[in-house]
This record gives C-alpha cells, sequence and structure tokens, in this order.
C-alpha cells in the first residue's frame, strides 16, 4: 500500500517510492535545508564564527574543521531521522552541494546501489527492499550534505528576495499553467511569517496531478530563489 511521507519521513511508500511525496511537494527544495536548520542553530549557538578550513575547497564545507565536525553530526542524525534508518554507517563526503544542486548527485548515487528510477523521477522500489532503498538513500544524502551557508537561517533581505521571485516568477508561472493562485501577502507580511507560517503558492496546485507532471511543473517554475539571487555575494 502506497503511503504519503511526511517531511519528517514517516509514512515511506515501499512499493513505488515517489520523490514528490518523500520530500513533502510542496516544500521539496526545502527539504534539504530542513534537515540540517537544527546543525545549523547549534553551530550558531556553539561555534565560532564560520571560517574557511585551511584544507577548504571547491568540495569543502566553508566551516573550519571543528565547526563542519559539529554541523556534519547533527545533519547525519537528522537525515538518519528522516530516512528512518537505525545504526547507520559511516560515510565519506564526497562533495558539499548547493540545495538545488542536491537531487542531481544523490539520485545518480541510488541508481548506482541498484534501485531503478522511473522518468518521472520516481522509484520501483519492492516491499522487501524498503529498508535496503532508505539506506541507501541515507548514505547518499550523507555523501552530498548540503553546504551550511546555504542552509543558515533567511535574513529580512534574502526573505524579500525570495517574495520577489515568487510574486515576479513563480505566482506568474502557476497561472500561465492554469492554476488559480489567491492569497499572495503583501512584502511585510510575506517577509515577517515566512520563518512561522511561509506563503507557498505550489500549496494551491492540486494534488491530482501525475508524478510526472508534478516533477515538469517543479522543473518550469522553481519554487525557491537561485542561490546566486539570495547568495549574491558568495
Amino acid at each position: 500500500m502506497q503511503q504519503t511521507a511526511a517531511p519528517e519521513g514517516r509514512g515511506l511508500s515501499v512499493s513505488r517510492v515517489q520523490p514528490s511525496e518523500i520530500l513533502s511537494r510542496v516544500k521539496r527544495r526545502l527539504l534539504a535545508v530542513g534537515l540540517v536548520a537544527a546543525a545549523v542553530a547549534l553551530c550558531l549557538s556553539g561555534c565560532s564564527t564560520p571560517e574557511p578550513s585551511p584544507v577548504d575547497g571547491e568540495s569543502g564545507s566553508g566551516l573550519s574543521a571543528e565547526d563542519e565536525a559539529v554541523y556534519y553530526e547533527t545533519y547525519l542524525k537528522n537525515t538518519a531521522d528522516f530516512w528512518r534508518v537505525e545504526n547507520p554507517p559511516t560515510v565519506q563526503v564526497v562533495k558539499w552541494v548547493k540545495p538545488e544542486d542536491l537531487q542531481q548527485y544523490t539520485d545518480p548515487c541510488v541508481r548506482d546501489q541498484g534501485f531503478t528510477q522511473r522518468p518521472d523521477l520516481s522509484w520501483d522500489v519492492p516491499g522487501e527492499q524498503d529498508s535496503a532503498f532508505r539506506l541507501a538513500s541515507y548514505k547518499c544524502w550523507a555523501a552530498y550534505p548540503t553546504l551550511p551557508k546555504y542552509s543558515a537561517p533567511w535574513s529580512d533581505k534574502q526573505r524579500g528576495v525570495q517574495y520577489d521571485w515568487t510574486v515576479d516568477h513563480v505566482v506568474p508561472c502557476l497561472e500561465e499553467r492554469g492554476y488559480t493562485i489567491v492569497g499572495v501577502p503583501s512584502r511585510q507580511t510575506f517577509i515577517e511569517t515566512y520563518p512561522t507560517d511561509p506563503f507557498y503558492p505550489f500549496a494551491q496546485v492540486p494534488g491530482t496531478l501525475s508524478n510526472e507532471e508534478w516533477n515538469q511543473l517543479e522543473r518550469e517554475c522553481p519554487q525557491i530563489a537561485p542561490s546566486e539571487l539570495l547568495f549574491p555575494d558568495e
């Protein structure tokens, strides 16, 4: 029986795992941020000011070795909780990635472990392989963690950038495809309520779309502003 997965990872589908369900359709790209939010909060309260490690390069986290260890430990715990993996194995970090690049690394990684991905980006996972699939997914997310600098709580300026992206790109894009979007808040309201009650136009898209239709819509109307807009100086 197929179940819809909550953001925390409960109710993972056994027979046909759908990424739009696992990652919570409306907040799909934000999951990478949500999984590491606790790590960021911990680092903000207990770590020194982030500075690049002496060995930091293209694949580095941008944190000192000590702070990276604190951050990554919490990231792994959250990831293991999400995929419901007990006693997770040690995984070597391959590359620290931007949130929007996460899936392009993790999907091939899971496929390399023997799982079949459909053209609509869902996964065929027989019931007896459910645990193995979740373990494979954990390994891949652990190997490609999200860069901490993209996961810290957004400033009001960044929320304003996201508001502009939402009203200038996401809402018109959805409306051009026949979806009615109502209740768009003012810029100030959007900024003030984003941490606790964010406005997501995709929440108003009917849940009757197929995986293929949904994934195409997300490709055509990206929900989250590109990193180069949110982090123009980095």
